[in-house]
């Protein structure tokens, strides 16, 4: 009987490693997935960016350009 009981840990086991080795690949994916969606995201805000800056005019400070500056 002893047998038994040792296989059916063994099994447990087993079957305990195989789901931690699933759920590595679920992670793993997840990992690779987030990373695509944030070198995405950092893309969008650069081209954002750059439409602002073509969008608005710089600032200009009246009183420097009209000679009135220190």
């Amino acid at each position: 009987m002893s047998g038994n009981h040792e296989r059916s840990e063994l099994e447990l086991f087993r079957r305990e490693l195989l789901n931690k080795d699933g759920m590595i690949e679920i992670l793993q994916n997840n990992v690779k997935e987030l990373q695509e969606q944030l070198q995405n995201a950092y893309k969008r805000i650069k081209e954002l960016n750059d439409v602002k800056k073509c969008e608005c005019p710089p600032i200009v400070d009246n009183d420097e350009h009209n000679g009135w500056g220190s």
